[in-house]
């Protein structure tokens, strides 16, 4: 009804589309009126249109509608829900068909067919991958289709329908064996003679059982091409041909193909769809036709040998020093006729070559083999990303990089060039390495290359690769030392089975607090680590108190081991009473032996020469130590560890992978906010002062002021990590002198009011 309004040129009516004039009145004129008629007569029309195409059980229920879109939408609301009934009915019955074994692929289709073209002529069409998948679960009742239907989900894309069908009329003749020989084909979806359609593939077929000559004899008439092959089915006919795989001096029923349920490497060639073929099928050989050579070049874990189809991408090619063969999946050989290298390209213009290429014109497809490169020395890496060859003798350069399409892995021999290019798949913004460097406390190049590509935490750009190695002068300064050693390592269960700790100290000058020690805590399962600054030695077992109080109860967990030196600050009567109390056992070193102590000794050692590198980088004063070893503390427990691997000490302590895309360089200068309430409105809007941490109590950085000698706390805060305090020329240098005496005692008292 909705085309024949359509092509009616009515069906603005219905729709509302063509607007309703204005009922005529006494001042109407002449136009208006016959507007108004005219547009009434042909509504009207459509009225007796829509009532003569109707039951007469519905007149009842438009009889008393004025016009032809009050008529159409009162239809429209009583048959949607007849319409949705029929819809359930139809889809439980497309559902629920299923394929009798006495039933042909023919007679089945077509059954398909009818169901999903009832639900199209209700606006309800059927997906082309559901119907694939009804007509496929239709035949998992037959078990002799079993293996079939295994063969066509394990593609990467499923074929479409159309296809399904010319794979299942193909299977139903494999089934049926040489008797189907003497049985008409079903060609498409009937048969008989005329014009097929399948796909893109069309052409003319004869169904003619006269055509078969013997049992030893049979050819196919004209018919449609798949993958360019002529003859019934895509396969060629002649006589002792097989048209099952294609090949001559044998039979359907004697192929091995049809007796081998697993292999169905004759249908999936039937597709050209490259991501739904496993290398396996293309490098059988089919059909027999090697005119084609595939230029990609694929990445094999199951290939014993490189080797290619294609004799003019080799270089010093010579022959083999013995006869030999390539055998594939299929139980098929292949001679290998010469040896030699293949020339890898960059953009520079330097060429690498894969060594010991087996050249086997039989085969299609190009293979690198995984095991040949492991064998150099090397090792490959499969990611969602791509395939990526890496070098660990050279720490895990990436020397070559494939795309991944689909469940296939290959790589472009005429640019293998990745040293630029192999982080390209990420979108994030590009970042200098040094930068992040002195960010996350002058960590390891190495490691932070690896938190970027394992992606161990957020937060993290991707970096420029530089040619170059990057030497850092705060790093030389702050930690350049001999070479390590050796050492045996061990590992608890679990947290707080043991605990290491040590004290470092004295400094020969205190912090702004007044500080000359601090006492480090770790835990042997997480590495985490916990700092507290002292003024004396004897504070120790105050703040070991404080520690046990706050981690038994984060991880509700208790301390069973505590390993220490023998230094005295560990062995006071109260300290050793408060131990044997709370069932803690005491470990402690041998004199002059900190070895044995090792773990809380090279702890310190890291924080102290990365505490003296971030103080360096800024030039600042040696009084800052103590904000320096506090900031380092936060940046190690938020990096992976070498007896952790893959995790942070953080992630391992909290279970939650941290995040680092707040962290600034140390030292930097920085304008703090000044709320409005503590300022009048000419008073500046912002506070400069020194980056030097992060708060652990409340969500914001720590600032200090060196005019006001006074710390901010605060989440307004914007950076200058170029610049700092104390390499500025001199003139900004003598603010502290030149300010009003009057403005610093006003600052000082709005923030204690504050």
């Amino acid at each position: 009804m909705r085309n024949y309004l359509i092509g009616k040129d009515m069906r603005g009516f219905v729709t509302g589309a063509t607007e309703q004039p204005r009922v005529p009145h006494e001042g109407s004129t002449k136009a208006e009126i016959d507007a108004y008629n005219q547009w009434n007569t042909k509504d009207k029309m459509v009225t007796f249109i829509l009532s003569q195409n109707i039951s007469n059980s519905m007149i009842g229920h438009i009889q008393d509608l004025e016009t032809s879109r009050e008529v159409w939408n009162n239809l429209e609301r009583l048959y949607t829900s007849t319409t949705k009934a029929q819809k359930i009915q139809l889809k439980n019955e497309l559902n629920n068909l299923k394929k009798s074994p006495s039933m042909t692929v023919n007679d089945y289709v077509l059954k398909i067919k009818d169901v999903s073209d009832a639900l199209a002529s209700i606006s309800s069409v059927v997906d082309n991958d559901d119907l694939v998948a009804f007509c496929l679960n239709g035949l998992r009742d037959d078990d002799k289709w079993k293996s079939f239907i295994t063969s066509v989900y394990v593609r990467d894309t499923l074929p479409n329908f159309d296809q399904l069908v010319s794979l299942m009329i193909t299977e139903e003749l494999n089934l049926q064996g040489s008797s189907s020989r003497t049985n008409q084909p079903q060609v498409f979806y009937t048969g008989s003679r005329g014009r097929g359609r399948n796909s893109q593939n069309r052409g003319r077929g004869r169904d003619n059982s006269q055509q078969h000559q013997s049992n030893e004899s049979w050819r196919g008439g004209r018919g449609g091409r798949i993958n360019g092959q002529r003859g019934r089915f895509g396969i060629r006919g002649g006589r002792g041909t097989c048209f099952v795989c294609g090949k001559f001096g044998h039979y359907a029923n004697q192929c091995y193909q049809k007796h081998n349920k697993s292999n169905y490497a004759s249908t999936s060639d039937q597709l050209q769809n490259l991501d739904n073929m496993l290398v396996m099928n293309h490098v059988s050989s089919g059909s027999g036709d090697y005119d084609e050579c595939d230029s990609n070049w694929y990445i094999d874990s199951g290939c014993s040998n490189h080797m290619s189809c294609n004799e003019n991408v080799f270089e010093n090619l010579h022959a083999p020093t013995e006869f030999s063969y390539v055998q594939t999946g299929d139980d098929s050989k292949h001679c290998i006729e010469h040896v030699g290298n293949v020339p890898l390209h960059n953009s520079h213009g330097s060429t690498k070559c894969l060594s010991n290429v087996l050249h086997v014109p039989t085969i299609t497809k190009n293979l690198i083999s995984v095991g040949q490169i492991v064998e150099k020395g090397l090792q490959v890496r499969f990611t969602q990303r791509g395939c990526f060859v890496e070098n660990p003798r050279k720490g895990f350069k990436i020397v070559a990089k494939g795309e991944r399409k689909g469940r296939l892995f290959t790589m472009d021999i005429n640019n293998v060039d990745t040293h630029k290019m192999c982080f390209a798949h990420n979108n994030d913004k590009v970042a200098e390495i040094d930068l992040w460097h002195k960010r996350i406390g002058h960590v390891n190049f190495q490691k932070l290359k690896s938190m970027q590509a394992n992606e161990i935490v957020y937060g993290l750009p991707t970096f420029k690769d530089k040619s170059l190695h990057y030497v850092c002068e705060a790093c030389q300064l702050g930690k350049q030392a001999r070479l390590p050693f050796k050492r045996d390592r061990y590992m608890s269960r679990c947290v707080l089975e043991l605990v290491h700790s040590d004290v470092w100290g004295p400094t020969r000058e205190t912090s702004h607090g007044g500080n000359r020690y601090y006492v480090s805590f770790i835990d042997d399962y997480s590495r985490k680590t916990w700092v507290y600054v002292m003024k004396n030695k004897s504070d120790v077992f105050y703040y070991f108190k404080i520690f046990k109080s706050q981690v038994e109860k984060e991880v509700n967990a208790q301390i069973k081991i505590l390993r220490s030196d023998g230094g005295g600050e560990y062995f006071s009567n109260e300290f050793s009473n408060f131990l044997i109390e709370n069932g803690i056992r005491r470990q402690f070193t041998c004199r002059y032996t900190p070895q044995q102590n090792g773990v809380a000794e090279r702890k310190n050692r890291v924080i102290v020469e990365v505490a003296r590198s971030m103080l360096n980088e800024k030039k600042m004063p040696h009084s800052f130590w103590a904000d320096a070893v506090s900031t380092v503390v936060y940046l190690i427990n938020r990096c992976p560890i070498a007896g952790i691997h893959a995790l942070t000490p953080e992630e391992i302590w909290t279970g939650k992978k941290p995040d680092l895309s707040n962290l600034r360089i140390f030292g930097c200068i920085c304008y703090v906010h000044v709320p409005s309430e503590v300022r009048s409105k000419l008073d500046a809007k912002s506070e400069k002062c020194i980056f030097i941490g992060y708060s652990l109590e409340q969500k914001g950085y720590r600032c200090y002021n060196p005019i006001t000698k006074e710390l901010r706390i605060s989440r307004d805060v914007v950076f200058d990590e170029i610049t700092s305090w104390y390499v500025q020329s001199n003139s900004l240098q003598v603010d502290e002198f030149i300010v009003d005496e009057k403005i610093k005692r006003k600052i000082k008292r709005n923030h204690k009011r504050v």
